[in-house]
């Protein structure tokens, strides 16, 4: 399950690119004490779930739209709000889903 979580302010960013850039640098900083969250879910020798410490990593996204914020009526459940959350498979094994998912749109 993922919760999707939004923080808006009514600043632009004007060079996308490089806000990215500084966004995914500051992300691989604060999960350092945090590197359970790069992990993987698994099972152990006993079949119990287990957050594995693998360092796969988290996915950061970045997204491109021509949408406004106000495009998306107060983020109210509807199909346009799914462009917002990036698209995880499920079908395969559980160990490749990431813990942490993240997307940048601008």
């Amino acid at each position: 399950m993922h919760n999707v979580a939004d923080q808006l302010n009514g600043t632009t960013l004007a060079s996308s690119g490089n806000k990215c850039q500084l966004l995914n640098e500051a992300l691989s900083k604060a999960l350092v004490p945090f590197y359970l969250v790069a992990g993987r879910l698994g099972y152990d020798e006993n079949g119990r779930l287990e957050i594995q410490c693998n360092a796969e990593g988290v996915l950061f996204v970045e997204a491109e739209t021509e949408s406004a914020v106000d495009d998306f009526n107060g983020f109210t459940p509807c199909l346009e709000f799914r462009q917002l959350v990036p698209e995880i498979d499920y079908s395969s094994n559980i160990s490749s889903y990431p813990l942490l998912v993240l997307q940048v749109q601008y």
